[in-house]
């Protein structure tokens, strides 16, 4: 195990309806030449905080597509669910050949 595997990235992402949602960082897939990022609702912290007002669910895992605009980061949600199948697959196998190795 590495430093950065005690690593806990979670950020706040809000989409186009102005709905918050608390998202913890799985990891990054590379397909076709692009970005994407994987995360899960992040969990609630030690003091209770985790959610604000107008907080909806999110979904089990979302899968976003990552590009830069004047150099900030867009999340742009993929809602094609054979793309998100093949890029959870990519990110998946690649989590699997990293837990081998580490044994």
């Amino acid at each position: 195990m590495n430093e950065s595997d005690n690593i806990r990235s979670d950020f706040w992402i809000t989409d186009e309806d102005g709905n918050d949602f608390h998202l913890d960082l799985l990891g990054f897939a590379d397909y076709e030449k692009k970005v994407y990022v994987l995360c899960a609702p992040a969990s609630s912290n030690e003091s209770g905080e985790g959610a604000r007002a107008g907080t909806k669910k999110a979904p089990k895992v979302a899968i976003f597509n990552l590009t830069y605009v004047n150099e900030q980061p867009q999340f742009t949600p993929v809602a094609d669910r054979e793309l998100c199948e093949k890029i959870f697959g990519i990110y998946s196998d690649r989590v699997i050949e990293d837990q081998l190795k580490n044994t």
